[in-house]
């Protein structure tokens, strides 16, 4: 259902929306939103968002309550029907009894309601009317607004909320139709199909559905329902047309004695002898009526035989009496006023010995009476009674109590009055309805009533018409009721009051709330602990008298996880009454008589948890009582002690009144909190010295529900201020702090400041500090990275490692070479190992660092390498032995390999090999030598004789060669392929014949030519120029037209013609003499000088060795080896 609207996308594509109707959702209208409630129906609905909460539906029922929504988070909110009128309660408001809008809204039509909830105010909207309401969050933790579950219909909590709604054992549920319902922007419709975050209990699809309650509201005429079963307020189907009674209209304007009287017939009351069922609705605004009579004409028979039942409203409750057996019975239906402008349901039975009373529905009186005999109803009264019946005698002459007060005749509407005897219905009909095809249930007697007086429909009195509406509102009239329409600035039935907030405006970071005669400015206020307290005095309102005050109470709002005090009251005479909090625990103390000692008591939260916190104190019948309000104990009962009112009041009256410290609180020191257990009273003369000022928040203080304002006169409009405010700021120590403040830069140690000063009570903190107020300095070191046994010493934001000997490094980490410093001495070898050092001393030499001398002789084997020792002194180092290296060592103590750096080293890379017996250098591929200093030619011959290169040249590398076939007719890595110079054309033959040779070709020239290439005229082919019998032989090679003869012998020359010379061969061989001869001459002289220089070096080494010297062998060794000496000469043998 829902209009189609096209429209063109991209001027090509055709497309359409639907705008649904009420009632119908998705793309093409195709969903029915539209549910009913039975009364145990309901659903729930789980959505997410973090902040803030909006619901809107539409909703019809008859029924004047019921449980519409309710949401559920930290928090809840209850969305009721309460009296006709749309009420919302939540914790957020400060409103006890929540916010209400609308009204008539169980009238059988469509309503429209709205609800948003955010972070500052919430709405609430009924149709067309609204009301915004402002939310205190003293926290600030807005996800006091968002509620993840909501229930519609009813809630499975509704029992535990109780006093919180309209129902005395918690919400009513609702029943009626709901449709259009969205929550957080998802629909909620009524399908069969499971849902994840859905859950549908008993909720059917409302198509076309009416409620009784609207059929009783029907005065006449055709709708589109018929009524198969009369349920009062539960939806029932839809099947054709109907046509409803026409409901009565009683005492309308200023008629007094409207009354129907309806004379049973026989065959009623016949039909009930035994059971009678009576219903009817009723409707009115009255608090005492009198309804119904029913039963025997008043004054027809004696009081004995008198039997009836009749109904009157009694202070708005249904006031039910009986006689039987000349037994009059009463009973009331307490807690249900009918008197509210609704539609109500009011049914009794009698079914022989069992009495049962309803109300709407649902039973609320049912008695078993003794046996007793028919019921002869005779009459029906409707609105009253007439006058006969008004007083009756008793025939002991006693006055019948049902009959002796004064009785009003009722006034509002009755319809449908319906009596049953359990199997058949009879209807009372004020006015028939005149239809054909209608089938009317029998009437249960004549009905006649005084014309005029009985009002046809449901007619209203002109509620209007005496201008009730103060302040030029619009009066509207309501059935037998008036609606103003108030000005801005005015609220009330009559807008009699002023909404104070509308017209003035609070100081800024304050609420205004309004007052019934008044309004009042309410804020939080930080106290940082130095010297903000505020100081007030009470002040007494003109024509006010002391007498008439009465302070009873005390309620203290407060926020704070350190605390001090927060309410000091004294007087110069030494009385006083202070109430002061440590870490959520209160202390109250007080002393109202000099004469007497203070008083101190305690309470607590079982935990601290630094959240806001009201104090409430009571004080009644000369007691006080205390304790924390919203807690899950007794919120007045976690202390009670004597506390005279006159006493304390005179204190109030004449003290001074401090907030958030006490008098001289400067010179207290702030730490002086009890935390042991307290006396009961205080010694030494009852002086008590209040904990120091208040670090942390306030919100509203009331003494006696007067507010201590935290504003100077200046600053508030004293013209408005509501005539109960009797306190007065009057000092400050410091400027306004308005707001709640949880942390202060003062507090915070080592440089830490406050960053979110109000939501945290944390400072944040420099690096290496923690805890709340970065008083604790974090040790680093608990994971330090540390090594080798090294201490960890804590700095800030940081740690060192203090590094044990041999280690540096910031993790000491670093091995510290000690050899660097040389530590070794004469001549020690420092080696570094990890975290110290070792020295490889001299032989001559011990100790740590070499620094103690050592006497060695060959029996300490100081001679290294397998070298030989011999206990000679050593002339060069002074030692008392002398080394024979091995073969590669040196040194005198044969020490050093011949190959070491400061040696010899190694060349082209090669390096020192100690690992053997004897050292050697170690030479890279392709070196070769003792130091590794000769190229291995690698073009020699292997030791078969053959080269590498099988033609051409060898090019010698470092540890490789290369072969150069150029011009040797060769290729291939070692020049070993024979090149076909004739095959790949190389050979140029000219006219000749290209043979292939190894390494070269050779051209076959044909007779007559010559030449490499047979290019040339062949010399020697047309004639011999050779002579005396010599052959000639062409020589093309070198030249055209040259040759060579091969002369025979006795010839010579290029012809042959010369004959050879003789002395040649003699002058040859004495060439070679003159040159060699010198030479051999210096070689042998060489040798000769040699030999010389060799033998006097031996004899002059045997002069001191192998030589006996009593001296020097008595020093170092008697015995002298004499294997190895040589033989002295005979000149040194003379010892």
């Amino acid at each position: 259902m829902g209009n189609c609207k096209p429209y063109l996308e991209n001027e090509t594509n055709h497309k359409f929306n639907c705008s649904c109707t009420n009632g119908f959702h998705g793309s093409t209208c195709e969903k029915v939103t539209t549910m009913s409630f039975s009364g145990t129906s309901y659903v729930e609905i789980n959505t997410t968002r973090e902040e803030g909460y909006d619901i809107q539906f539409r909703f019809k029922t008859t029924l004047p309550n019921g449980l519409l929504a309710m949401g559920k988070g930290l928090t809840i909110f209850i969305l009721e029907l309460a009296l006709g009128r749309l009420n919302l309660y939540s914790s957020l408001l400060n409103k006890l009894d929540g916010v209400y809008v609308g009204t008539d809204l169980n009238d059988g039509n469509w309503q429209k309601v709205f609800v948003a909830i955010n972070s500052s105010h919430l709405v609430l909207a009924a149709n067309e009317e609204q009301t915004i309401y402002p939310i205190n969050l003293n926290d600030g933790n807005t996800s006091f607004t968002s509620f993840p579950n909501t229930y519609l219909g009813k809630s499975q909590y509704s029992n535990s909320l109780k006093g919180l709604t309209h129902g005395s054992k918690g919400p009513v549920s609702y029943i009626g139709c709901m449709e259009d319902a969205i929550i957080n922007g998802e629909w909620v419709l009524p399908d069969a199909q499971p849902r994840p975050n859905k859950t549908y209990v008993d909720v059917q699809v409302c198509t076309l559905i009416e409620c009784m309650g609207a059929v009783a509201r029907t005065f006449g005429g055709t709708s589109n329902a018929i009524v198969k079963d009369r349920i009062w307020g539960k939806p029932v189907s839809i099947v054709s047309i109907i046509h409803y009674f026409t409901a009565a209209t009683f005492g309308h304007e200023d008629i007094k004695d409207s009354l129907v009287t309806v004379t049973v017939n026989d065959q009623s009351r016949r039909a009930v002898r035994s059971i009678i069922d009576l219903s009817m609705f009723i409707r009115t605004r009255e608090e005492n009526n009198s309804i119904f009579y029913v039963g025997t004409v008043p004054g027809a028979v004696t009081n004995a035989d008198r039997m009836h039942i009749g109904a009157q409203l009694k202070g708005g409750e249904l006031f039910m009496s009986t006689q039987f057996n000349n037994s009059l019975e009463s009973q009331v239906v307490t807690r249900i006023k009918l008197n509210d402008g609704y539609n109500h349901l009011i049914q009794f039975v009698r079914n022989v010995t069992l009495v049962q009373v309803k109300v709407n529905g649902s039973e609320h009186f049912r008695k078993t009476i003794s046996e007793m005999g028919p019921m002869d109803v005779q009459v029906l009264y409707l609105g009253g009674e007439p006058p006969i019946g008004r007083h009756v005698r008793q025939a002991d002459n006693t006055t019948n109590e049902m009959y002796v007060s004064e009785r009003t005749n009722f006034k509002g509407v009755i319809q449908d009055v319906q009596i049953s005897n359990g199997s058949h219905i009879m209807v009372v009909e004020f006015f028939p309805l005149k239809v054909a095809d209608v089938e009317i249930p029998p009437a249960f007697g004549e009905v006649s009533f005084e014309e005029g007086k009985i009002l046809e429909g449901v007619v209203s009195d002109d509620a209007c018409k005496d201008s009730p509406c103060h302040h030029n509102a619009t009066c509207h009239v309501t059935w037998n009721d008036y609606r103003c329409v108030c000005p801005r600035g005015y609220k009330g039935k009559m807008c009699q009051e002023m909404e104070f907030c509308q017209l003035q405006d609070c100081p800024t970071g304050s609420t205004c709330r309004n007052l019934d005669d008044g309004y009042e400015c309410v804020a939080n206020f930080t106290f940082d602990g130095r010297n903000s307290s505020l100081g007030f005095v009470f002040t007494q309102p003109e024509h006010v008298h002391l007498s008439g005050l009465v302070f009873d109470s005390i309620d203290i709002a407060y926020r704070s996880r350190t605390g001090g005090t927060i309410l000091y009251i004294s007087t110069s005479n030494g009385t006083y009454f202070s109430v002061s909090v440590y870490k959520d625990q209160v202390t109250v103390a007080w002393r109202l008589e000099q004469t007497t000692p203070g008083e101190l008591h305690r309470f607590s939260k079982t935990v601290p948890d630094g959240n806001w916190t009201r104090i409430q104190l009571s004080i009644k019948d000369g007691l006080m009582h205390g304790g924390f309000a919203g807690s899950d104990k007794d919120s007045l009962g976690l202390f009670s002690a004597s506390f005279p009112l006159d006493l304390w009041q005179k204190l109030l009256f004449a003290g001074h009144i401090m907030l958030g410290g006490g008098v001289e609180s400067s010179l207290l020191d702030r730490q002086r909190y009890f935390t042991g257990g307290y006396p009961r009273q205080l010694g030494g003369g009852g002086t008590y010295h209040p904990a120091g000022e208040h670090t942390g928040c306030l919100g509203e203080v009331r003494i006696g529900n007067s507010l201590l304002p935290y504003f100077s006169a200046d600053q508030l409009n004293l013209d408005n201020l509501t005539s109960h405010n009797y306190f007065s700021l009057s000092d400050q120590l410091l400027t306004m702090d308005i707001g709640c403040k949880l942390c202060f830069d003062y507090e915070c140690q080592n440089d830490g400041w406050c960053a979110n000063a109000n939501d945290s009570y944390a400072c944040e903190c420099p690096a290496g500090y923690a805890e709340d107020y970065c008083n604790v300095n974090i040790d680093e070191c608990q994971q330090n990275e540390c090594m080798n046994g090294a201490t960890c010493v804590d700095m800030i934001a940081n740690y060192t490692c203090s590094c044990p000997h041999g280690w540096t490094g910031w993790l000491c980490d670093q091995d510290i070479n000690e050899c660097d410093s040389d530590p070794c001495q004469n001549n020690g070898s420092c080696r570094n190992l990890e975290g110290m050092f070792e020295c490889v001393c001299p032989d001559e030499f011990v100790g740590r660092q070499c620094e103690t001398y050592k006497v060695v002789t060959c029996e300490n084997f100081p001679c290294r390498n397998g070298s030989t020792c011999v206990d000679v002194k050593n002339e060069e180092t002074k030692d008392n032995f002398t080394c024979t290296c091995a073969t590669g060592f040196q040194g005198p103590y044969c020490g050093v390999p011949y190959c070491a750096e400061n040696v010899e080293p190694c060349l082209n890379e090669g390096v020192c090999n100690v690992s053997g017996v004897s050292p050697f250098c170690q030479c890279l591929p392709g070196y070769e030598g003792r130091r590794c200093e000769t190229n291995i030619n690698d073009c020699a011959a292997d030791i078969n004789g053959k080269y590498p290169c099988d033609h051409g040249m060898c090019i010698d590398g470092i540890d490789t060669f290369s072969c150069d076939c150029s011009n040797t007719g060769y290729e291939g890595v070692s020049c070993e392929r024979d090149i076909d110079e004739c095959e790949t054309q190389i050979a140029q033959c000219g006219q000749g014949v290209c043979m292939n040779l190894n390494g070269s070709y050779t051209c076959r020239c044909l007779p007559g030519l010559c030449g490499e290439e047979c290019l040339m005229t062949d010399p020697c082919f047309l004639e011999n120029p050779c002579q005396n019998g010599g052959t000639c032989q062409d020589d093309c090679i070198h030249g055209e037209g040259l040759y060579k003869c091969i002369c025979t012998s006795g010839f010579a020359g290029l012809n042959c013609t010369e004959e050879p010379v003789k002395e040649a061969a003699s002058s040859n061989a004495f060439n070679v003499l003159v040159i060699v001869g010198p030479i051999l001459g210096l070689m042998l002289l060489a040798g000769v000088v040699a030999t010389f220089l060799g033998v006097r070096a031996a004899r002059k080494k045997r002069a001191t060795r192998g030589t006996y010297s009593p001296s020097q062998q008595e020093y170092c060794n008697p015995r002298v080896e004499m294997d190895n000496v040589m033989k002295p000469p005979p000149e040194e043998r003379l010892i």
